[in-house]
């Protein structure tokens, strides 16, 4: 129990739970602070009961069924909604699923790929004075095969990231507007 609980409780001498109000203050002791029809009551907290509050809308409701998580089906519905798709923004079509489509999903993976590539190309140029690292030492630092990282490397290069210069092995590769000095 917390204050702002929507609870119920019967009043001295009444059958059943007929006062409705709002915890305004609870400290543990067996007694809780009750608000109903503007004034505060305290009222023992063994005599309270909850009401549930619609884990949609976040209204107090009255039910029978003390499982019941939604005041309404409109409620339930609008819960139970499909999310939209991280990398498109498109309505998904199951509840759990993060994105639209196998495309969507391979899109959202292929750009992970690339900034872990890039990242790990740009971490070996600085730590090794603008040197550039062959495929096999990128893939070693990336975490990933070799293929999978010379696909990344194409894709960088395509979109204008990076430059690569000669034929596999001896491939060099350059950050698009990297400056790598000698400071002694």
């Amino acid at each position: 129990m917390k204050p702002g609980d929507a609870v119920k409780w019967s009043m001295r001498g009444s059958k059943g739970f007929k006062v409705v109000g709002r915890i305004a203050e609870y400290n543990g002791n067996g007694k809780a602070v009750v608000r109903a029809n503007g004034t505060l009551h305290e009222v023992d907290v063994r005599l309270l009961r909850i009401i549930p509050s619609c884990a949609h809308c976040g209204k107090a409701f009255q039910t029978k069924d003390q499982r019941a998580k939604y005041c309404s089906r409109a409620c339930y519905l609008a819960a139970k909604a499909c999310p939209v798709c991280v990398h498109c923004g498109q309505r998904t079509r199951y509840s759990r699923a993060q994105y639209c489509s196998q495309r969507c999903s391979d899109a959202a993976q292929m750009a992970q790929t690339d900034r872990e590539v890039f990242a790990a190309l740009v971490a070996y140029k600085r730590a090794h004075d603008g040197i550039s690292p062959r495929l096999t030492r990128l893939a070693k630092d990336a975490l990933m095969h070799q293929q999978t990282v010379s696909a990344a490397l194409k894709r960088l290069e395509q979109a204008g990231r990076i430059w690569i210069e000669g034929e596999p092995p001896y491939q060099v590769y350059g950050v698009v507007g990297g400056k790598w000095t000698y400071e002694p």
